[in-house]
């Protein structure tokens, strides 16, 4: 009798042990869509359905304001609050993560076309992912609650990080050397787009605030500084040289910025840097904004964000090649989808 009560107890506590896995596991049967066949489980869905939550909420876990457990329910207020003009914040969740869901599976799919396969060592990488993302959440226990709580499984999370490592190994195939990579005339095109869309600027910055506490100038300090520019500007029309001055003048330490339309917070700097030919320089500038007065000259356009931009085009030629693919699959929605939790 005795050996069967600890018998039975030893399977209680085993139960208890393993009831979060299990628990999350019931959802690798189900089935919530299909990719040309490949299939998005429920627990796929829930840990892209996490990390949807995870980036919308990146910079209150960054500093302290929730906790990751915070995510794993969110209330009925939140979820029903409106995220843009008749779509709330639970229908965009849905979107986002049905989007990312489908996204992962396609990787792997134009990965198996492609001939792409992972490695042992890549596979290793995989599960140390999840094993990092457990000691993240503090070990063990912490990680049966995020597991159980989210509905996910392990065998997700690794499917999840695998997706991510094909994703890569794609986009590699655009990148130097790499079966799509740009032509020598492709190439050639691309830094000339890039020499004639971006702009080098040096400046010379005169701030409206005082630099030792960061508070705003009184009016006559203001009044003083912007007299100090136009003197400065004097100079420069004197035929001064432009980095003397600035050495001389400047509140800011030496800064040359290459940039591009839109990539600037100050449209007035963009806007007048726009007007420059080569080394020329600007008036003094009243940026109110940004609480300065600068003056603008404009050099040869350095590479300095070449590597940045190379790096678009190849994401976008990227995104091309797999939006071609997306857009021949054959995609069957579950009856199981429609019955999501999205808390």
């Amino acid at each position: 009798m005795k050996k069967r009560a600890f018998r039975l107890l030893a399977l209680l506590l085993c139960a208890v042990t393993l009831l979060p896995m299990f628990s999350a596991c019931g959802g690798d049967s189900v089935t919530v869509i299909t990719v040309n066949g490949e299939a998005i489980k429920k627990t796929d869905f829930m840990v892209h359905l996490f990390t949807v939550k995870h980036t919308v909420y990146q910079s209150q876990l960054a500093d302290g304001t929730i906790t990751y457990a915070d995510l794993y329910h969110l209330d009925e207020e939140t979820l029903n609050d409106t995220y843009s003009q008749g779509y709330t914040f639970k229908d965009y969740l849905r979107s986002a993560t049905t989007s990312s869901a489908i996204s992962a599976v396609i990787y792997r799919c134009v990965a198996m076309e492609e001939g792409i396969t992972l490695t042992r060592a890549e596979k290793i990488s995989a599960k140390q992912r999840v094993e990092e993302w457990k000691k993240t959440l503090g070990g063990g226990q912490a990680y049966n609650i995020f597991l159980k709580e989210n509905r996910i499984s392990e065998k997700a999370l690794y499917r999840y990080y695998c997706d991510m490592i094909y994703m890569n190994k794609i986009k590699e195939e655009f990148g130097d050397y790499g079966k799509y990579a740009m032509t020598e005339e492709e190439l050639t095109a691309a830094k000339r787009e890039y020499f004639d869309s971006y702009y080098t600027i040096d400046y010379i910055y005169f701030s409206k605030r005082d630099n030792t506490v960061g508070l705003l100038l009184s009016d006559a300090g203001i009044a003083e500084k912007y007299a100090s520019a136009k003197d400065c500007l004097s100079r420069l029309k004197a035929g001064e040289d432009f980095y003397t001055l600035r050495k001389a003048y400047s509140d800011e330490a030496y800064k040359t910025i290459t940039f591009t339309e839109g990539s600037l917070t100050s449209d007035i700097f963009m806007d007048n840097a726009s007007k420059l030919r080569i080394n020329e320089y600007t008036d003094v500038i009243d940026d109110p904004d940004n609480y300065c007065y600068y003056i603008l000259h404009r050099i040869e356009t350095n590479e300095d964000q070449w590597a940045n931009y190379y790096g678009m085009l190849n994401d976008a030629n990227f995104q091309a090649h797999v939006n071609e693919y997306s857009a021949r699959a054959e995609y069957v929605y579950k009856s199981a989808y429609d019955t999501l939790e999205l808390n």
